[in-house]
């Protein structure tokens, strides 16, 4: 098979994803693709920040590599001052990990830690959504046991299709936080508009009037929406819904 050839089989794989019904089948096609673009391991998280730009819990991550160096980075911490993440956070250009330079102890520690769990060398490609990295953060790091003057040359020269594996990564997931988010809150398609247009700043008058409700019915559906987010004000409640995916 040409390269050439391998590229569009790529691609192919990476468009399969959209229609991925589960996890473990999403978890599939980033290996094929991870390995067809040179790389071993890979690790993948989504997350959204809090008001102070620090990420909150991260909504999913999810990785082929050794488990044990998930256990070790979250046993000690790393996630607050990991420099991948620092360096997503404010980019969003694929770079060799080679490239990021740590600024810690810690940072060292982490990375070296990497290399002995098979991250020898890498590529780090940040995507965020279109309001940046306020609204969501995905970063896929791609591992590789190679040295790498050898590793990161290979994966950088397939970056084109690693990244639009990312970008396929993170839309995926925000659907399925917006699927669990409308069965877990029991989202109806009304409450969606309703959503939507108050978050466009429209009145309870004008929304009404679009959506051919009485203002009485109105009101009474948007107390049941506050108590479904569990939201005291209607500004809450858009804000809620979008951190939900709801409005997405």
């Amino acid at each position: 098979m040409t390269m050439e050839n391998i590229n569009d089989d790529i691609m192919t794989v990476i468009k399969r994803i959209a229609i991925a019904r589960t996890e473990t089948e999403v978890k599939s096609l980033t290996e094929f693709v991870v390995k067809r673009a040179g790389g071993e391991l890979f690790a993948y998280s989504i997350s959204r920040p809090n008001k102070d730009d620090q990420l909150c819990d991260l909504y999913h991550h999810f990785e082929n590599c050794d488990p044990r160096w998930r256990a070790t980075y979250n046993s000690r911490k790393w996630f607050m001052n990991d420099p991948l993440i620092e360096y997503a956070k404010s980019n969003t250009e694929a770079i060799a990990s080679s490239k990021i330079e740590p600024k810690t102890q810690g940072q060292v520690d982490m990375l070296s830690t990497a290399a002995q769990h098979g991250f020898c060398s890498g590529i780090v490609i940040p995507t965020q959504s279109s309001l940046g990295a306020r609204e969501w953060l995905g970063i896929l790091l791609v591992g590789s046991s190679l040295e790498p003057a050898a590793g990161e040359n290979i994966l950088m020269a397939n970056r084109v299709e690693l990244r639009a594996l990312a970008m396929e990564l993170m839309e995926w997931w925000k659907n399925y936080f917006k699927r669990d988010a409308i069965y877990r809150f029991k989202i109806q398609e009304q409450d969606i508009n309703i959503l939507r247009q108050l978050k466009n700043g429209k009145s309870v008058l004008e929304i009404a009037a679009i959506l051919d409700l009485k203002a009485n019915s109105l009101y009474r559906d948007i107390r049941v929406l506050k108590g479904k987010l569990k939201a005291l004000k209607t500004q809450e409640v858009v804000q809620r819904a979008k951190f939900y995916g709801l409005l997405s």
